[in-house]
C-alpha cells in the first residue's frame, strides 16, 4: 500500500493543476498568451 500513496498524490496534483489551469485560462486569457 506504500506504492499507492505516491500515485494518489500525483493524481491529485495533476487533477488540481488541470482544474486550476482550465479555470484560469477562461478568465485571464488576454493577459497570459503563452501558447
Amino acid at each position: 500500500m506504500r506504492l499507492l500513496w505516491p500515485l494518489f498524490a500525483i493524481l491529485a496534483l495533476v487533477l488540481v493543476g488541470v482544474y486550476l489551469q482550465r479555470r484560469h485560462s477562461r478568465r485571464k486569457h488576454k493577459h497570459r498568451r503563452y501558447r
